[in-house]
């Protein structure tokens, strides 16, 4: 299993970016979280397709970490 750890920014949409590409390439998100700290964010979700993920994530020119 891999999480997956998206850094944006702490404004309205950038949870729904993530989650939006994920959707589009039919993907469950089985587990999620999300914080902010000043104008930073981040979220964190786990899937069940990490391959496809990877490649979601990729086209939403965020940075992405894996763990």
């Amino acid at each position: 299993m891999i999480g997956f750890i998206v850094e944006g920014a702490n404004r309205p949409g950038d949870i729904a970016r993530v989650s939006q590409a994920i959707a589009e390439k039919d993907i469950n998100i089985t587990a999620s979280c999300s914080l902010a700290w000043g104008e930073h964010g981040a979220i964190g979700v786990i899937t069940t397709d990490a391959d496809a993920t990877r490649e979601a994530l990729a086209g939403t020119g965020m940075t992405v970490h894996e763990y």
